[in-house]
């Protein structure tokens, strides 16, 4: 009876060991897909194309990074997410998109009371949103190449509930996002969901 009592113990703690060997061996291959992913994900470059409908459109690979690597890594964006009011651990998933507009020869009338046939006129404006140049050296008639720069910070985050010691994140459904470009202003914003 006791020996028989011995053999399940040292079945069961046997059991058990391959079990924590299974799920450890499980945890590091997940891993170990996640960094091979995030190394494509670095290496790759932004891949843009034309939709059916003729509109420009952009793909990239997704970077997975936890929250401490976050932290540990791009201290930037950790305040980024604080000027949000989105702390690091909170946030589900965060897109930063960087998005350049040309307006290339857009005619423009001068104002022919105020120039002469011989005047020519060259004028230039660049800030870190916008670069203008007009030039008109056939009066009336001038052309302007307008250049914009956008740049959004999008953040998908969720709300976390302490109970003792455990911490309980909960998904709210809730997306910040930070326009840096002082000239625009976000007008409309839709997000959805898939469930399955």
């Amino acid at each position: 009876m006791k020996t028989a009592i011995i053999y399940i113990t040292v079945l069961l703690f046997l059991a058990g060991a391959f079990i924590c060997g299974v799920k450890n061996l499980q945890r590091k291959n997940n891993e170990i897909k996640r960094l091979k992913s995030n190394i494509t994900a670095l290496t790759s470059e932004t891949r843009h194309f034309k939709t059916t409908d003729g509109v420009t459109a952009a793909e990239t690979k997704v970077l997975t990074l936890t929250a401490s690597e976050l932290k540990k890594e791009n201290a930037r964006l950790v305040t980024e997410l604080n000027s949000l009011q989105v702390k690091a651990r909170n946030a589900k998933n965060i897109t930063n998109i960087s998005a350049i507009s040309y307006y290339k020869d857009i005619p423009m009338k001068a104002d022919t009371v105020l120039l002469h046939d011989t005047v020519k006129i060259n004028y230039d404006y660049c800030d870190e949103w916008i670069c203008v140049s007009v030039s008109c050296n056939d009066v009336p008639d001038c052309i302007a190449n307008i250049t914009t720069y956008d740049s959004l910070l999008i953040v998908n985050h969720c709300k976390t509930k302490k109970f003792l010691w455990w911490t309980v994140k909960k998904y709210t459904g809730k997306v910040s996002v930070k326009n840096y470009n002082p000239y625009s202003t976000i007008v409309n914003m839709q997000t959805i969901d898939i469930v399955k």
